[in-house]
């Protein structure tokens, strides 16, 4: 986050509308809504947008809430909300407001995408599932605005769930 600290702005607006290689912009209006969990290893997040994009054909834009989110502002609603549960009952319609802004915020990340994909760590101990946050973009992203889920692994974790059911 120190590249994006000082201008205070998430990474995706520091790509810029740069291309690669091959002439494919970095950066688009995101079509995957990503739910995981921040305490899982990166790289198995990694390799679950690889496997599913594996099976996709067209351009899949990510929206994944470490790059996309302003973190800085979300530091500042976090604590505006740590602060405030010291004294909830005096602070009860501030904690509604700050509750609103990140709903509306997960609201219009995943109205634009055509589908949630929940990055399961492991068959046999999915943090997504575990977590209350995890649950609740599930939730939004299939009840509210009827995408469909898919649930993704790494490789890795898929041949050892498909040896498992064996």
């Amino acid at each position: 986050m120190e590249h994006s600290r000082a201008q205070r702005v998430c990474y995706f607006d520091l790509l810029g509308s740069n291309v690669d290689a091959r002439g494919k912009p970095w950066r688009g209006t995101q079509n995957v809504f990503v739910s995981h969990s921040w305490g899982t290893p990166f790289v198995n997040l990694l390799d679950t947008i690889e496997a599913f994009q594996a099976d996709r054909v067209g351009e899949q834009y990510y929206y994944i809430d470490l790059f996309c989110l302003n973190q800085h502002n979300l530091a500042e609603l976090e604590g505006r909300v740590l602060l405030y549960d010291a004294n909830a009952a005096a602070n009860k319609a501030e904690q509604e407001e700050v509750a609103a802004i990140l709903l509306e915020t997960l609201d219009r990340a995943v109205a634009t995408a055509r589908c949630t994909l929940v990055a399961i760590n492991a068959y046999d101990g999915a943090a997504p599932l575990a977590r209350i946050w995890c649950l609740y973009e599930i939730w939004r992203a299939s009840s509210v605005f009827e995408k469909p889920t898919i649930m993704g692994f790494p490789l890795h974790e898929a041949r050892r769930f498909k040896q498992a059911v064996n």
